[in-house]
């Protein structure tokens, strides 16, 4: 039953005006592998706190780059800030998959994916709420070929955040 937990997280110091002088930024992702006779189940979550930052990567803070590593079941989780210039956000990944070998030919694998990334800052952008599946049987014809077939779902909803004084208002 593998298990695998990555933490990344630091505190940055600047001095750019109109931004704190002081921001943590934080990244947890955790996974879960569980093999039971026939069935096989996979669960991972990835969740970040990003502070102002108009980069990418794991920090999110221009310089750092890509502080930790990402394990294999993981994943990266929800694409950060593409719509934003600069904002705080938080953002989280759940994923999960389950697969039946029926023979040792034939399997049926069905996986779910739900995404949020949700902007918290003082220059707001497009929240995000990202909802997926699909499902499907893969038959093995031999060592390096296989056939199958799937059904996919997927569902999108973006919201936009507007600040006017303290107040906040979705459309």
């Amino acid at each position: 039953y593998p298990f695998s937990l990555v933490y990344s997280g630091g505190l940055t110091f600047g001095n750019v005006p109109g931004t704190s002088t002081t921001e943590f930024y934080q990244n947890l992702a955790a996974s879960q592998v569980v093999h039971a006779r026939n069935w096989v189940f996979v669960a991972t979550d990835s969740f970040s706190y990003l502070p102002d930052s108009p980069t990418t990567g794991l920090s999110g803070v221009a310089g750092v780059g890509d502080v930790g590593v990402f394990t294999g079941q993981t994943g990266i989780g929800p694409a950060q800030g593409i719509l934003t210039n600069s904002s705080s956000r938080i953002s989280n990944g759940l994923q999960g998959s389950v697969t039946w070998q029926t023979t040792p030919s034939l399997d049926f694998e069905g996986s779910a994916t739900w995404q949020i990334l949700h902007f918290t800052g003082s220059n707001p952008g497009y929240n995000s709420n990202d909802i997926s599946a699909t499902f499907g049987p893969n038959y093995r014809l031999d060592a390096r070929n296989s056939i199958g077939a799937s059904a996919y779902y997927s569902r999108q909803t973006r919201s936009e955040e507007r600040r006017v004084g303290k107040e906040c208002r979705s459309r």
